[in-house]
């Protein structure tokens, strides 16, 4: 993989509830972007990003994946996250790791992430910045 400029670099976590299709998402990502030859399958267990034997097993993200592609002049860090609330710390911790790095990165104040519940079905994630 080449080089990049930081400005050609997404970090891309994907959230949401249990088997809404993130997984699945994400190796339709992979896949689009040439990083695998194959589009790999929760349900059947061919995937790159549920590659514990657990995960496998239960068919469902346990801990978070971090996958690295490219598309166009960008590369891409995509982060599968777990999605039911026995998991969130997982969530909270690859967040707080993204805002530090972010931090690290810029003259920005230090952020938090906080989660709760928003008017709508999808939870809000906000850093103590509002954004």
């Amino acid at each position: 993989m080449k080089e990049y400029k930081s400005t050609n670099i997404r970090n891309v976590a994907v959230i949401g509830h249990g088997n809404t299709g993130k997984t699945s998402l994400l190796e339709a990502c992979l896949f689009n972007s040439g990083f695998t030859k194959r589009l790999g399958r929760v349900d059947d267990g061919t995937g790159v990003l549920d590659y514990d034997e657990e995960e496998e097993k239960r068919q469902m993200t346990i801990g978070c994946s971090l996958a690295v592609s490219e598309w166009k002049d960008y590369k891409l860090n995509f982060i599968d996250t777990p999605g039911y609330p026995d998991f969130i710390g997982e969530v909270k911790a690859i967040l707080q790791k993204l805002l530090a790095w972010r931090n690290s990165r810029s003259s920005e104040e230090e952020s938090t992430v906080t989660f709760r519940p928003s008017d709508g079905p999808v939870p809000r994630v906000d850093t103590d910045e509002g954004t």
